[in-house]
């Protein structure tokens, strides 16, 4: 599991490449240290690299939602397969994120 940050305007894109699964979760979370920190981006969570995601990866998912909406900001997501959005679909994660559809 790797996580690659970078800017778009006022907009932190977090890209998660691999599994993040129960053991990568971890490692995932302290390393979006720096976004639990920051309360001046809305996020993008970028998922083309993301392979499969783990109940543990949605609990990192629902820590940083929580983290933007109390900050006053907004959660994206996007560029999933279509085993991570059935996955994020039926835990109602779609509902929380709004889905940026690229055509």
């Amino acid at each position: 599991m790797d996580i690659r940050f970078s800017e778009e305007g006022s907009r932190l894109i977090v890209a998660f490449i691999g599994d993040l699964d129960n053991t990568t979760a971890i490692e995932a979370e302290r390393k979006l240290q720096r976004v639990f920190q920051q309360d001046e981006y809305d996020v993008v969570v970028e998922c083309s690299h993301l392979n499969y995601i783990s109940s543990k990866g949605l609990r990192l998912l629902i820590l940083l939602y929580k983290h933007l909406r109390d900050s006053g900001h907004i959660g994206y997501i996007t560029k999933m397969n279509s085993t991570v959005r059935d996955v994020l679909y039926t835990g109602g994660f779609l509902e929380l994120y709004k889905e940026i559809v690229e055509e």
